[in-house]
């Protein structure tokens, strides 16, 4: 379903009509619902905004006018205008979206897509290192790109608000760490010291262990080391130790004072090291799911057929950062495209305790280029999870083998 819906607002309404879109798109960064694009504009008048909805769920239901602030969003119209629009002989003469409404919606979807491209583009070499951040800030590598993915989009939004560029890196690093809270703060239900309770240890040089040594525990250490940290902590020491910024990077990307940095800094290389050396050993490899195993035989076969028997009717897809589809139709185009391709073989593992597939470049390969993530449904795969275009994601995966 595809839908583009134009209206002016009175010149006193601007502002409020802003603060209700706004109102929506936080809605949906928090319910994330299945299939949705959804993008706004305002014409060059500042009284017009056009907004262009393409949902792709299989049940057909649009998620997005189930949002309470949607609905307020929603303009008001005369009795009047209403029944114009009703009209039949109004739609006979243009349809459901005439010529030119189509033609504007394909300029905008063609300008929107070229302005996301250009976007991807300018962060690429920021992506990585804003990965291996999230990954110690979350302690998983597939939530840690959930959280890289939830802080592009919100940088892409707050960005058509900005006259001016900010300074790309700490911008993104700043708005990567408040996702990352948030999102900690959602799963593990507690509450946290605010991060100027780092301030409270004087900045004391003595207290600083040697740099190399605080480096090297810092990489080597598990990530569920990291959750340990309180997130002042825990930022701080990812960003000197693991990343390598300066205090004063650090301190700007935090929104803190440099002695504070350095007190949170103290604190966390103190109880990093002893969780370290506390680390329990890894559990033992566990056998893997039959329909796992089934669905890498088939995938590896090449037997299409195959693999596509083994979908549920409501399959999703997350080809990340690259396309989402829902449906089996829609879904079966994507193994169209592994057929065309040489580069990889598929071998179970398991990483952060939960089975995935990782992605060899040949079979005799010694390390995996990415990973698929499955969810299954009675046996039925309900869900993929494709990393192939995030391939800095398996630096920081540790995938165990059978």
């Amino acid at each position: 379903m595809k839908r583009m819906v134009q209206y002016k607002v009175k010149a006193d309404r601007v502002a409020e009509n802003e603060s209700l879109v706004r109102a929506v798109y936080e809605a949906l960064h928090e319910a994330k619902p299945s299939g949705l694009r959804y993008a706004t504009f305002k014409l060059a008048d500042g009284a017009s905004f056009v907004h262009l909805v393409s949902h792709e769920a299989a049940d057909g239901a649009n998620a997005l006018t189930a949002l309470p602030a949607r609905s307020r969003l929603s303009p008001r119209r005369s009795a009047s205008a209403a029944k114009r629009r009703r009209s039949p002989r109004n739609w006979r003469r243009s349809g459901p979206m005439g010529s030119s409404a189509s033609e504007a919606r394909d300029a905008i979807l063609g300008t929107l897509e070229a302005a996301r491209g250009q976007f991807l583009a300018l962060v690429d070499e920021v992506r990585p290192e804003l990965h291996r951040y999230c990954t110690r800030m979350t302690g998983s590598v597939a939530e840690g790109e959930d959280v890289v993915q939830d802080t592009l989009a919100r940088a892409y939004y707050q960005l058509s608000e900005l006259k001016a560029l900010p300074p790309l890196r700490p911008w993104l690093f700043r708005i990567a760490h408040n996702r990352a809270i948030d999102r900690w703060r959602r799963d593990t239900q507690l509450k946290t010291d605010p991060l100027e309770a780092a301030a409270e240890l004087a900045d004391d040089a003595a207290r600083e262990p040697d740099q190399a040594l605080a480096r090297r525990q810092a990489v080597n250490a598990a990530l569920s080391c990291f959750l340990q940290l309180a997130p002042a902590q825990r930022g701080c020491v990812i960003l000197k130790d693991v990343l390598d910024h300066s205090l004063e990077e650090i301190a700007d990307e935090l929104e803190l004072s440099v002695p504070a940095v350095k007190a949170a800094l103290h604190r966390g290389r103190v109880l990093l090291r002893a969780l370290s050396d506390a680390v329990p050993p890894a559990p033992p490899v566990r056998a893997f799911h039959p329909a796992l195993l089934r669905y890498a035989d088939l995938f590896n076969a090449h037997d299409w057929d195959g693999v596509r028997a083994m979908l549920a009717d409501e399959v999703r897809l997350d080809l990340v950062s690259r396309r989402k589809a829902a449906g089996r139709r829609d879904v079966a185009v994507y193994f169209g495209n592994y057929a065309k391709l040489a580069d990889w073989h598929l071998v179970p593992g398991w990483l952060d305790c939960r089975e995935v597939l990782a992605v060899l470049p040949a079979p005799t390969a010694a390390r995996p280029d990415y990973f698929i993530e499955l969810a299954w449904r009675e046996d039925r795969v309900s869900a993929i999870r494709d990393f192939r275009y995030v391939r800095y994601i398996a630096q920081e995966a540790e995938i165990a083998f059978a």
